[in-house]
């Protein structure tokens, strides 16, 4: 048997506290990949296949169910190859203006209908991020990475997935591995490890839909603080674009 799993669970329970097998097999077993709800559908995406120790592969395929809870899952390929630049794992993955979206670093990927992907061309990612998680609030497509050097767990945010804004120093300390999750209009994001001390996080951190960070520009003429995107920081008074 394989070292990673291929098994599904589902919950009615608003405890969480009783979970239902429904089966397995229903796609390759993976770890490391993609889950999302969208269309009506669940999908399952890319991710590291591992037989045996030290044997593994990089997986580059999309699979859909429209009843997960069904005998067997009900699980369908979509796509064998769904991304030009090969297979992708420890990415993030959100629905953001009626579309799927990937980001892996400085791979930024989008579909409208789960199975065909498109690569985006995008500015103002670090070539030396390590997506987290990826979420979508407030109209912004939120990007939450580390860097490779250590440097602490840094957001980029974007209106469109092509151009983005980076701010530093989300959390006190460096944050890598944990979870997040949109409740009403806060990212909650739970758990994780400091990879500087290799200590685990029993923290919990909530980040509001449109909050104002230090301004990157520092002849902004409105100061210290700028909000998110262009069309807040025009509300607040700053006429500058690249401010």
């Amino acid at each position: 048997r394989d070292i990673t799993l291929s098994e599904g669970y589902s919950t009615a329970d608003p405890t969480g506290a009783t979970w239902t097998l429904h089966g397995s097999g229903g796609f390759p077993s993976r770890r490391d990949h993609g889950v999302a709800a969208f269309q009506g559908k669940l999908w399952v995406i890319a991710g590291i296949q591992e037989t045996t120790p030290g044997n593994s592969r990089t997986l580059n395929d999309v699979y859909f169910s429209a009843d997960p809870t069904q005998d067997g899952g009900g699980w369908s390929l979509a796509n064998s190859v769904a991304f030009a630049t090969g297979g992708l794992y420890s990415f993030g993955m959100a629905v953001h203006q009626e579309q799927l979206w990937v980001i892996s670093g400085v791979l930024v990927y989008c579909s409208r209908d789960g199975a065909l992907w498109s690569q985006v061309s995008a500015t103002g990612l670090s070539a030396y991020s390590l997506t987290v998680a990826v979420a979508s609030m407030g109209g912004l497509l939120w990007n939450l990475w580390t860097g490779t050097s250590n440097s602490g767990t840094l957001c980029s945010v974007s209106v469109d997935g092509m151009q983005w804004e980076s701010f530093p120093d989300l959390f006190p300390s460096p944050l890598s591995s944990f979870m997040v999750a949109r409740v009403g209009a806060n990212l909650v994001t739970t758990g994780g490890i400091n990879p500087l001390s290799g200590v685990f996080s029993t923290m919990e951190y909530s980040l509001v839909a449109n909050p104002i960070f230090p301004c990157l520009n520092v002849s902004c003429p409105k100061g210290e603080y700028k909000p998110f995107n262009a069309t807040m920081c025009s509300a607040q008074g700053c006429t500058r674009s690249d401010c």
